[in-house]
């Protein structure tokens, strides 16, 4: 599915209709709690002043964790990248160390998940901290979803001639 909107704020586009999209949801397993419950407890760690301090590393050493464990965690794109921008916005920026580590974490995910959000969401976390590792990734990832995000921002990133 591809959708394209031009915005001009002196113009009020006509609206359009579509066909609904029907889901559901079903109620999480025990083990998605168990997950869930974990993934809570460490995003807390941030806005705790006597945690913050080891929030990175514990981040850092759960998603190294996840990524052997179960590859297929829902959290692992969002914990690896969106807050590790938190832990920077709470004073403990990754280190060149955690950046390595996060950006294999990162390549692993958008591997796996080349035609989900997780590895959209992924290449979104590799483009942010190690930006070189881009091309390399998206020849990997090819025509997949997560390919063509990594495809797209190289050429987002490219100088124009």
């Amino acid at each position: 599915m591809e959708a394209r909107f031009a915005w001009d704020p002196t113009h009020v586009s006509p609206p359009f209709t579509a066909p609904a999209a029907v889901f559901s949801v079903r109620p999480r397993s025990p083990g998605e709690d168990s997950v869930l419950a974990r993934m809570n407890d460490l995003v807390s760690m941030a806005w705790d002043n006597t945690k913050r301090p080891r929030y990175l590393d514990s981040l850092v050493a759960y998603v190294e964790r996840r990524v052997v464990t179960d590859l297929t965690d829902p959290f692992l794109a969002y914990l690896g990248v969106q807050k590790v921008v938190t832990a920077a916005a709470v004073g403990f920026p990754p280190d060149s160390t955690a950046i390595e580590r996060l950006t294999t974490v990162c390549t692993t995910v958008a591997q796996a998940g080349r035609d989900s959000l997780a590895g959209v969401y992924a290449v979104l976390g590799v483009s942010y901290y190690y930006p070189v590792a881009l091309h390399s990734l998206a020849v990997q990832l090819g025509n997949s979803i997560a390919g063509r995000v990594a495809t797209a921002l190289l050429k987002e990133k490219s100088p124009r001639n």
